[in-house]
């Protein structure tokens, strides 16, 4: 047919078959508005023939059909759908007008048009062979896949699909515990396997952190042997481009960033022009926040930050090298420093100085030292040291010769330093001995270190003018870092989080300004202070907009701005742009981040993008997180938005659920959960399909697992009852379960915002305990996990906003287009993570009358409930307002002659009613109290009450003692 075909296009092509000789009938002037044939099938005058286009069409497909050389892109699917209808076109008026034209001519058009349909239906059929193209690459790289468990494990079909998948734009919906990280690195694996074009410098790799980038290079580099894949936060990679383009600018990060925020604020609140507002807010920040008469809180507060690794008395974080040289010394010199009562920003970025890796940034300046002397401290680690970490920690640690020389008089430098003292802390000379060979893990290593830097600090202080105070011990050094935690340092960063929230949103100070009033205007209810918070805070945004201006200096998000803004314009060079490009936890990114990833797929012609997330588990939408941009993927990105191409769903048949459901990208799920059993995979998948937005997925298990255990306590919601009762019950739990200590996690809904009971927690339970916040538990795991405070107080979900940052985080827009709860969603996505951390066993921890929604979300039969009453004795409650029962325990307190405390036997500490009881009665609990004798209550009412704020939506237990009660002691 080939041959007869190409036989048609000879110079007699458009001629009709004939007995007579050529001569004898002549070939009729083609019909007016009709093409000539000869053009429309062979082409002339620069323009390719209709053969030619089957030509390349058909050997386009069988390079697919027969080669299997490559997934069917959307895009690349188009193209060829748009160059057959074009061809298809261009025959139809020959085909529509046989008797115009010779039967040469339109036989020929048939055989074209049957051969360029089948390219089309090809096309339109894509997905079928791209099943076809996973087979065969399973076929092909399965085994060897495979082989790198090591353990006789094999990939699920999910998995491989996931691997295999390479449209264009690429989505791989991972549910917690079902292998994300380890189908990453595959990934990598086969595209640098199957594409003999492709090499590991045309991969870009993003992950959320640097630990990330950290297990990413190690998984390749020791499983595949793979090296020179660009592994990256996106933060670094926007970084990388931004100092590329603008050379001079000055990044300013981290704790330099927050110092910087700091200065801002100090300013305002000392400015006569803000003094009332300033005076407002304190007094509300200090009636919501601070404490000091609560000891324990403020010895928990002390001694978290003193016993803490990686964080200074002062709470700044500082890093923590595998040599710890670096961060001990500045442990030690904050500490000196709060000890001797000496105010101090730490992280200093210089204005007035640089360093050969750009701006300077000191380790620490004081600040309103009582003289106009200003003394900066850096501590400069030891050379043994600075070759043993990474090289971008050495960009802000000079050697000793170098921070002295910014100090002394130089003429060719319009700087004036006679008012300037830098005290130069000697690693070198400190240690005495290269610091690979001490060993840091003996702590009186480690004290003697601390103790050399204080002294050197403190010897050479007294070379200034500065005088330190008396030193502070005991209490009243616990006093003084609680008083500068909650009332500067955790205000300096609520400050910092209200610009972020403003800049995450990419709203200028003017923006922020008119959507704050707007917010305040309309809210029902303004707490107090707020409105002179955000005034304040709107005031430091403008200052800290003007000095971060994205030209001279700039953070992490301003980088991440201008690279966004760099690839729109096409102006970022080739070196930065990748042909596959890998975003690992991509439902944390915010709208920028996005930008960028967009931004990315445009720069070259097909490129292939990989994202890897989970909008189950996005839980950080206090950096900006939108899990809708995870969810509505392919819009956000543009897949199928080919300029001049057709549209997708008008090409793909409606046998492709993916591409009517998700338009232009291969969408793929991972939903084997390798890690927790089914009986918790069951429960989670309940509780998060209550939430509004979010995509379908359908999560399984291991089939072992015991029930979940549910504890609801009979204990008072008030919070000192309850954090009693919560701290004995998870002391209860770790000492009887099944693993130990280090294998148990305790998981909690916020630890700065619920300090007593976190502290408490901390006194209480073993060192090996893993107690942290569910925030933090993010890619953790436990064999036996405790989540504590399932309630409608004090936890999960913690609905109250944080009045502070509430007016400038408003929800994205689909929220209110879906009637959605964006704070109670976040809130359900934070107790999904929490319990699926679960490997074996799951304890939750509520209070009885006041079970959060989460708690009545479990499915029952997935759960074992442990309450105070049986279900009839609760049944009788709710029906007839009181049950009657024994109620043993112990008097844990007497407040007055109208309640006491009873510590009910293993349920918690509950209020005992006393306005009927009998003098008697009343007398014989007196004598209880004191000795702390077991008393038992005969014939005692049980009721629920209402608590005692009037908008609470649940109820509390408490015990009626009257004239019918018996105490038996």
């Amino acid at each position: 047919m080939f041959d007869f075909v190409r036989g048609l296009f000879s110079s007699s092509a458009g001629r009709a078959e004939s007995d007579e000789p050529p001569s004898e009938r002549p070939e009729p002037d083609p019909p007016r508005d009709l093409p000539d044939t000869d053009v429309v099938i062979k082409g002339g005058d620069g323009d390719e023939g209709v053969a030619a286009t089957r030509d390349e069409l058909r050997e386009w497909q069988s390079g697919y059909a027969d080669d299997y050389r490559d997934y069917l892109t959307v895009e690349d699917a188009l193209e060829a759908y748009q160059r057959a209808e074009t061809a298809l076109d261009r025959l139809a008026p020959i085909r529509e007008n046989p008797g115009q034209f010779s039967s040469n001519a339109v036989e020929a058009a048939e055989t074209l048009h049957e051969d360029i349909q089948r390219v089309r239906e090809f096309v339109e059929h894509r997905d079928s062979y791209n099943e076809a193209w996973l087979d065969a690459m399973k076929a092909k790289h399965g085994d060897e896949l495979n082989s790198y468990f090591g353990d006789g494990l094999t990939h699920t079909d999910q998995q491989f699909r996931a691997i295999f998948s390479n449209d264009n734009f690429n989505r791989v919906n991972a549910a917690a515990g079902t292998g994300k990280t380890t189908t990453f690195g595959r990934r990598v694996n086969f595209v640098l396997s199957e594409y003999d074009d492709v090499s590991a410098s045309d991969l870009l790799a993003i992950t959320f952190t640097r630990n990330g980038v950290s297990e990413m290079e190690s998984e390749l580099a020791e499983t595949f042997d793979i090296t020179g894949v660009e592994v990256s936060t996106i933060n670094a990679y926007c970084k990388s481009v931004a100092e590329a383009q603008y050379p001079d600018i000055e990044l300013v990060v981290g704790e330099a960033k927050t110092t910087e925020i700091a200065a801002i604020w100090r300013a305002i609140c000392t400015s006569e022009q803000y003094s009332d507002a300033h005076d407002a807010f304190l007094s509300a920040w200090k009636d919501a926040q601070y404490d000091p008469n609560d000891y324990d809180v403020v010895r928990g507060v002390y001694e978290e930050l003193t016993e803490k690794s990686g964080v200074t008395v002062g709470d700044e974080s500082v890093p923590m090298d595998s040599i710890p040289e670096e961060g001990l010394a500045h442990e030690a010199i904050a500490r000196f420093l709060v000890e001797h009562d000496l105010d101090y920003d730490y992280q200093v970025h210089l204005d007035w100085a640089h360093s050969a890796s750009g701006g300077f940034v000191m380790d620490f300046r004081l600040v309103d030292a009582g003289t106009d002397e200003t003394v900066y401290i850096e501590y400069c680690a030891s050379e043994a040291t600075r070759a043993d970490r990474p090289a971008y920690r050495n960009s802000n640690s000079e050697r000793p010769e170098t921070v002295e020389r910014l100090f002394e008089p130089n003429e060719h430098l319009d700087t004036d330093t006679s008012d300037r003292t830098g005290i130069v802390l000697d690693g070198d000379a400190i240690l005495g001995t290269p610091s690979d060979e001490l060993d840091w893990d003996d702590q009186r290593t480690r004290e003697r270190f601390r103790g050399a830097v204080r002294e050197r600090l403190a010897a050479a202080i007294e070379g200034t003018t500065v005088t330190p105070g008396t030193r502070l011990r005991g209490d009243d050094l616990a006093d003084r870092v609680y008083d500068h935690k909650v009332l500067f340092r955790d205000v300096v960063e609520t400050v910092e989080t209200f610009i972020t929230q403003a800049r995450v949103r990419e709203w200028d100070p003017e923006r922020a300004a008119s959507e704050v009033r707007e917010y305040l205007d309309q809210a029902e209810d303004v707490d107090d202070g707020v409105p002179a918070f955000c005034r304040l805070a709107l005031a430091a945004y403008k200052r800290f907009d003007a000095v971060f201006d994205n030209r001279t200096k700039t953070d992490f998000h301003g980088s991440v701005v201008l690279t966004r803004d760099l690839l729109d314009a096409g102006e970022v060079d080739d070196e930065f742009l990748y042909p596959y490009v890998f975003v690992d936890e991509m439902q944390d990114l915010n709208q920028v981040q996005f930008g960028v990833v967009r931004a990315l797929a445009d720069q070259i012609d097909d490129v292939r993008v990989f994202g890897v997330g989970d909008d189950w588990q996005s839980i950080f939408g206090f950096q900006g997180a939108r899990p809708d941009l995870f969810i509505d993927y392919g819009d956000v990105l543009g897949a199928g938005d080919y300029e001049g191409l057709p549209d997708p769903v008008s090409v793909f048949t409606d046998d492709n659920p993916m591409l009517s459901s998700y338009d232009a990208f291969a969408d793929t799920r991972l939903e084997d959960n390798f890690r927790c059993p089914n009986t918790v995979v069951d429960a989670s998948n309940c509780v998060i399909r209550n939430n509004e937005i979010r995509t379908e997925k359908d999560p399984d298990g291991s089939p072992e697992g015991t029930p979940i255990d549910v504890h609801h306590l009979g204990c008072d919601t008030y919070e000192y009852k309850r954090n009693v009762s919560m701290r004995r019950k998870i002391e209860s739990l770790v000492s009887e379960s099944p693993h130990p200590p280090r294998d148990v996690q305790v998981l909690l809904r916020q630890q700065d915002g619920d300090p007593e009971f976190y502290y408490s927690l901390v006194d209480a339970l073993p060192d090996a305990v893993d107690i942290r916040t569910a925030h933090d538990a993010k890619g953790s795991e436990a064999k036996h996990v405790i989540v504590p405070k399932v309630s409608e107080v004090g936890g999960y979900p913690s609905t109250k906003a944080d009045r502070w940052v509430e007016p400038v985080k408003q929800p994205p827009d689909v929220y209110e287009a879906e009637a959605a709860s964006y704070k109670l969603e976040e809130e359900r996505r934070l107790f999904y993570v929490a319990v699926t951390r679960a490997v074996d066993r799951l304890d939750v921890l509520t209070v009885q009358g006041a079970e959060s929604v989460f708690v009545e979300e479990l499915p029952d039969h997935r759960c074992e409930h442990h309450r105070p009453l049986s279900d009839a004795e609760l049944d009788e409650i709710e029906t007839d307002y009181e049950c009657r029962r024994p109620v043993s325990g112990s008097v844990d307190a007497k407040f007055n002659d109208n309640f006491a405390t009873l510590d009910w036997d293993g349920r918690g500490l509950i209020d005992l009613n006393l306005y009927d009881a009998t003098a008697e009665q009343t007398r014989r609990l007196d004598e209880l109290a004191a000795s702390g004798g077991r008393v038992t209550l005969a014939n005692c009412g049980i009721q629920y009450r209402d608590p005692q704020d009037d908008d609470a939506d649940y109820q509390r237990l408490q015990l009626q003692v009257d004239e019918d009660v018996t105490i038996e002691s």
